[in-house]
């Protein structure tokens, strides 16, 4: 049977995972049943395993034993014995494969990853000098400096703990734990890219922070654009960019070289920025490092609050500490204690599951625009807000900045709070979240003058397509709306009058496939309403202020607070968080002005 080209496609990448000895046993079961349609796939995925039984016998990490064991139900049977080739005729010939494929699956996603490291550090070794003496080069330096001989001693490499006789575990010296709209340079090319780096792989991300755990404990932080080798379990060589790094009392020692000097951490949390010319900087956030300067025998102590700047010519000076240039994750690692209790008594027995408020969790960088808005709705920070592109960053206002003292000067009963102002093509992005059917949601705001917006602004949009918008058309008229190419829907809700300026609201909507609702409230009154929901997708993100993915209807206005609950509040509890909201910021009627 000819395959389409659709599961040719699908053909090529389950030999690939099972090569790589990524294949789940459900994958496995997928290949089986595509080379039980085609006697020609049979001798090509012969001819790939036994490749890959080649590389497997370069490995001199496995004995010959656990050789036989992964080799022998896959080439058995398979060989013919006037040819040293591996040829298949017929399918009958490969009944065998089909329980074998699936039974090996697990065996082979231990096994396989022993030997594939070992090539992959080869392979990654080899390109890593030549870049490097290229590097250095360019650079001026020195290309014979071993960066690893040169090492202080003060700084130990902590080798990885092995087990005896086991292969369960990959050997790694650092491992992602978190990408934040993250893209790394493989992903360009990889199908499958790795999240477990070996010693002497680097790790070069295009944009984003990708934050690593190194084997030892230390966290580091990498913003993109930038490039850190994986020196070992307990180091690393930053080649440009800029990271912070976290130490847990375990990990001390840990190191960051740069091409200027070594920071040596003592219990502390820092940050490193290698520039184009490959001067370096470190900032100390809090704790302690030591400072080794390359070529000079004199070590500095930095501590919280401190910085120095260290130039290829050897020199180095004391700088201002800027804490703010660095985006900061530290506390994915170490979260905040639960207050799903607290939220529950806030919100009339609802927890939300997204709670974003201007008073509370805004990062800000050096410019005072926001990085990062902390959803405080959870524990940890999995899902924050983030704007990782210093250009696309909304600029925060403080309780008495322009627009709230415009606002006060007209109504009076508006209180004083911070807020998060939009302009331009600034917005934030969640990462994916599972919300689905049932959702409720709703944002204080305050809609900038005429003059400064541009055409529609969207303030949430929630999933790709379909999606759920809450937005402003360009008459400054509040809007939520359904898209979807399948089924082929557009539903829009529509004020009948604009929002004004100088006046805060309470704006939000009701949506459940459930009940067949969908509803848009402004402070309390219901606007307009439709039927037909239908599910958002479970994976769906979070943009605020615009259109990420079409980079288009961006919002002009400020945002004080946003509360999106996964479900769909009852009439009283909706009506009973819009007041709540409204006497918080000081919006003392209810009905449009």
């Amino acid at each position: 049977m000819e395959l389409t080209k659709s599961d040719r496609r699908t053909f090529d990448s389950l030999v690939g995972r099972w090569c790589a000895g990524d294949i789940t046993v459900e994958e496995a079961r997928q290949l089986s049943e595509l080379l039980s349609r085609d006697e020609a796939l049979v001798a090509e995925f012969a001819e790939s395993i036994q490749l890959n039984s080649m590389l497997l016998q370069m490995n001199r990490g496995l004995s010959a034993a656990t050789m036989d064991e992964i080799l022998e139900p896959t080439v058995a049977g398979a060989a013919n014995e006037s040819d040293s080739a591996t040829k298949v005729d017929t399918v009958s010939e490969m009944e065998w494969l089909v329980p074998t494929l699936i039974e090996q699956a697990a065996l082979r996603n231990r096994a396989v990853s022993k030997w594939r490291n070992g090539l992959i550090m080869f392979v990654v070794v080899l390109i890593g000098v030549t870049a490097f003496y290229r590097l250095a080069s360019d650079r001026g330096g020195d290309p014979s400096r071993d960066r690893h001989a040169a090492t202080p001693t003060t700084a130990v490499d902590t080798p990885l703990p092995q087990q005896s006789g086991q292969i369960d575990e990959p050997t790694y010296a650092a491992k992602v734990i978190r990408r934040i709209d993250c893209e790394f340079e493989s992903d360009r090319w990889e199908l499958i890219p790795s999240s477990l780096f070996v010693e002497g792989q680097s790790v070069r991300v295009s944009r984003g922070v990708v934050v690593l755990e190194f084997a030892n404990g230390a966290t580091v932080s990498l913003e993109g654009p930038a490039e850190l080798e994986i020196v070992s379990a307990n180091s690393g060589f930053l080649n440009e960019g800029k990271l912070t790094a976290v130490v847990p009392p375990s990990a001390v020692g840990f190191t960051i070289q740069t091409p200027t000097s070594h920071v040596i951490d003592h219990g502390t949390e820092f940050g490193v920025q290698v520039l184009g010319d490959g001067t370096s900087e470190t900032h100390v956030f809090e704790g302690e490092v030591e400072l080794q300067f390359d070529g000079n025998a004199v070590s500095q102590r930095l501590t919280g609050t401190m910085a120095t700047r260290s130039e290829m010519n050897q020199s180095f000076h004391s700088i201002r500490s800027q804490p703010d240039k660095f985006i900061r994750v530290g506390d994915i690692v170490s979260p905040t204690p639960s207050v799903v209790g607290d939220l529950a008594s806030q919100w009339n027995g609802n927890v939300p599951k997204l709670w974003f408020d201007a008073n509370q969790g805004v990062q800000l960088d050096a410019d005072k625009r926001v990085t990062a808005w902390r959803n405080v709705a959870q524990p940890s920070r999995e899902l924050d807000a983030w704007q990782v592109n210093a250009d696309l960053r909304p600029r925060f206002l403080a309780a008495d900045d322009s627009l709230d003292r415009h606002a006060d000067q007209h109504h009076g009963g508006h209180k004083q709070y911070p807020a998060v102002q939009f302009a331009e093509s600034e917005y934030f992005v969640t990462p994916p979240l599972s919300i689905g059917s049932e959702i409720t949601a709703l944002v204080v705001m305050q809609m900038a003058d005429a003059e400064q917006r541009r055409g529609r602004g969207q303030i949430l949009t929630i999933g790709g397509f379909p999606n759920l918008v809450l937005d402003i058309n360009a008459n400054g008229e509040l809007r939520s709306r359904v898209y979807s190419y399948r089924p082929k829907r557009h539903d829009i809700l529509k004020a009948a009058d604009p929002l004004l300026s100088d006046q805060i609201y309470v704006a939000g909507y009701r949506y459940s496939v459930a009940e067949d609702r969908f509803e848009l409230y402004r402070n309390g009154e219901l606007l307009d309403t439709a039927s037909h929901a239908f599910a958002i997708k479970p994976a769906a993100q979070l943009a605020i202020g615009g259109n990420r993915i079409k980079q288009s209807d961006f919002y002009s206005g400020a945002i004080r607070e946003i509360v999106i609950f996964d479900q769909l509040l009852s009439p009283q509890d909706f009506r009973q968080t819009t007041d709540h909201l409204m006497e918080k910021h000081g919006i003392v009627l209810r009905k449009h002005l």
